[in-house]
This record gives C-alpha cells, structure tokens and sequence, in this order.
C-alpha cells in the first residue's frame, strides 16, 4: 500500500467502525466493548487529514473517483461514526443524553449547512441529480437574503462554522463520557479513562489547531 492510500484506509475504517457499532446498538453488545469500537473510529477521524496533508496524492493525471469527492466522503464518515454513537448511547445508555445531543445537533448542524456551508450542500444536490432542488431552495426569497447577506460576512461565516465545530467536539465527548460511565469499570478506571480523554483532546487540538481558526470551504453565494 502507497503512503497516499493511508487516510483513504482511515476515512474507510471509521465508517466501518460505525458500521459494527451500529451492529453491536442491534446486538445489545455491553458498552464495554462499543466504546472501544467508537473509539477506534474518532482515532480514524483525528489522524485521516493529517495523513492526506503529510502524503498527497501525486499529481500523476490518474483519475481517482473517490478522491474528487474526499472531503464529502471524509463528512460523511464523519456524520456516519457520530450517528452510529448516537443510535447506541440512545439505545443502549441513556435516551436523555442522546435526545439532546441529536436536537442539538440537527437544529444547529442543519442550520449552518443550508446557510454557511450552502455552496458545499448545493454541489452534492447537483451531484445526486437533485439540482432543481437546490435551485428551488436558493429561489425562495427569505433564504435569497439570507444567502446574499451571508456574502458580505465572511467574518461572520467562519464563526459559525467554528461555532458549529466546538460543538460537535462537545457532542462527541459527551456521548464518550456517558459511554465511559455507563461501562461495568471499577469507578477508578472510569476516571482513569476520563482523564486519557482529556489528554487525547489536548493533544488532537494541538495536532489539529488549523481547524480552530480556519476553513477552506467556499462561503455563500446567492445566485
């Protein structure tokens, strides 16, 4: 395997590992075992970009279909792993934790993507043969403004999407901490395991400070 390969590896591992959690939410497999499943898959999120930035596909004129659409792919690994802890930590631990994170994430999430993050939504519309949709979505006169006004606010557009990054980090430690209490643990392990995941989310911001500050998505336009 080429050194290029290895984030497509990891993007494809992560969903997999949604895949068996999901399978394991079905199964009634204990928390003690799903937890390291999820882990294993944000270990794929964390290190899937670093490994495409340190080794880039070479620029050999090959067509790649699965590297035209990288960074969809990558969200929806992402969408994929975060939905999978979601449907087990409902199931399977606590529903009141996994209703307000979902609410949480679907008034925010959407809200952001079909405003901020519009242009990116809108290709995959296009993509999927649903390009009337979004010309539909973009016609409609309240969202036109909405668009248009989101223009000439850059500023404003990437603290949303930083904003909305904040909080699906804050999500997905809440669904790990209600996995990590809800396992059989003796309750010093439980806090050792506490404390691995503070040390790991230091780590993964300084590995990952770019994501802190910038985004390289294109910003809104209204047609």
């Amino acid at each position: 395997m080429r050194k290029y390969h290895l984030a497509d590896v990891l993007t494809s591992l992560e969903t997999l590992c949604a895949v068996i959690l999901i399978g394991f939410a079905i199964g009634n497999v204990p928390v003690d075992y799903a937890l390291w499943v999820f882990a294993a898959a944000e270990l794929c999120d964390a290190f899937d970009g670093i490994c495409a930035r340190r080794w880039p596909y070479p620029d050999d004129g090959k067509r790649r279909w699965w590297r035209i659409y990288a960074v969809e792919l990558d969200q929806l690994s992402d969408i994929a792993a975060g939905l999978a802890c979601l449907l087990y930590v409902s199931w399977r631990v606590s529903l009141t934790c996994g209703l307000v994170v979902l609410i949480t994430a679907l008034v925010i999430g959407f809200s952001i993507q079909l405003t901020v993050k519009w242009p990116s939504a809108r290709r995959s519309l296009t993509d999927w043969g649903l390009g009337s949709l979004a010309r539909w979505y973009e016609s409609v006169r309240p969202i036109h403004r909405l668009l248009t006004w989101l223009e000439r606010h850059p500023k404003l557009c990437l603290a949303l999407v930083l904003i909305r990054r904040y909080l699906y980090v804050a999500a997905i430690a809440v669904l790990i901490i209600c996995m990590i209490l809800g396992t059989s643990w003796p309750q010093p392990l439980q806090f050792g395991a506490l404390g691995a995941l503070v040390a790991i989310g230091i780590f993964l911001i300084f590995y990952k400070r770019d994501r802190l500050t910038q985004d390289k998505t294109p910003l809104p336009k209204a047609k």
